[in-house]
Formats: structure tokens, C-alpha cells, sequence
């Protein structure tokens, strides 16, 4: 993407690079770091994302909604620095292979200390696995933790991946996302992730 914004912006003094989502911060705001980062501009992912922010805001309050993917922003924009300081290699182009999950301290849906949680890992955006609210898909399950069990079926998973944990209702069956994160194989370490 940044190779393509850099061509296009190079054709001619004329050419723009319009970036736009949702909130106007955070997606936006990854772009524009990326791409200040690969055309040297700044030193690093973290200066662009804090001249975006300084420039993009008008407060210096990241709005809620903002603030629930932050994480998910920062992690790609070190993935991104690591790349350009590797001189575009990944540190582990390398396979996960995921055994379990483990959550701790579950939260209370239904004000009796309840919880029906399920599992969705999706990887490159494609559903890999899903799980019911099911005792067979845990491994282990106490007031404060639960380990999900992951079988053979799930295989090694590479490149984005996204786990999804979600509560569901009893009575309703309706899904109240409890988390959701997102990260890439390629950066993670061998052994145990946390």
C-alpha cells in the first residue's frame, strides 16, 4: 500500500493520497504513519502516529470508542517499524501452532457471577474455528478462569490472526463481545505467547 501511495505521489506534484475510515483516527491514522515512516520522514511508526495525533485532534482525549482499538493500532504499528528496520523482512515467517487459550478473570453478564463464553479464531479474515457456550470446549473452567482446548481440526495458523471471545445469553442466544484481539504469526515469538 505504501509502495502504491509513494508511486502515485511521485507521478506528479499534483497527485494526492485521500485516506479515510469510520472514526477518521485510528485506521487512518496507521496509514498515514506507515506511509511518513517508509518515505523517511519521521524516525519511527510512533513519532508519525504522534504527529497524526497532534495534527488530527483537537483534543487531547482519545475519544472511547477510539481508545478500545488502540492496542490492536500500536501492535500493527511496531509490526510495520520492525519490517521497515528489518529492510522489509519479518523476524518469523513461521507458523503458529495454537494449543489453548487461557482467560482469566471472567466477567459477571448476569449479575450472579455467569458467564457463557465461546471462541472464534479467524485467520486472514476466514472463520478457522468457532465454539458454542459448550463445557466440551473447555479444557478447564473454575469462577475465574477458563482454558479453551483447541483440537487438530484448527491447524497452524499464519499471518493475521483474530481471536474472538464472546458471551453468550442464555435465554436470548444473542453474543456480547467480552474481547477481541488481533496480531500477526510473523511477529510473534516461538514458545508460549502471552
Amino acid at each position: 500500500l505504501c509502495h502504491s501511495m509513494m508511486g502515485w505521489l511521485q507521478l506528479s506534484s499534483d497527485n494526492v493520497v485521500l485516506i479515510q475510515c469510520n472514526n477518521g483516527w485510528n485506521r487512518s491514522g496507521l496509514i498515514v504513519s506507515c506511509l511518513l515512516k517508509f518515505c523517511g520522514a519521521v524516525e519511527s511508526t510512533f513519532d508519525a502516529m504522534n504527529l497524526f495525533q497532534s495534527r488530527r485532534l483537537k483534543t487531547k482525549s482519545i475519544p472511547i470508542n477510539i481508545q478500545e482499538s488502540i492496542s490492536n493500532t500500536t501492535r500493527y504499528l511496531k509490526y510495520f517499524n520492525d519490517t521497515m528496520v528489518l529492510a522489509g523482512r519479518v523476524p518469523n515467517p513461521t507458523c503458529l501452532n495454537l494449543h489453548q487459550i487461557i482467560i482469566s478473570t471472567i466477567p459477571n453478564f448476569d449479575g450472579s457471577g455467569n458467564c457463557f463464553p465461546g471462541l472464534e479464531i479467524f485467520q486472514n479474515n476466514e472463520l478457522r474455528l468457532s465454539s458454542q457456550c459448550d463445557s466440551d470446549v473447555y479444557l478447564f473452567k473454575d469462577e475465574l478462569n477458563i482454558i479453551f482446548k483447541l483440537n487438530e481440526e484448527i491447524g497452524l495458523l499464519e499471518r493475521d490472526i483474530t481471536i474472538h471471545i464472546f458471551h453468550t445469553h442464555p435465554q436470548t442466544g444473542q453474543r456480547s463481545t467480552i474481547f477481541s484481539f488481533t496480531f500477526n504469526t510473523a511477529f510473534s515469538h516461538p514458545g508460549v505467547v502471552r
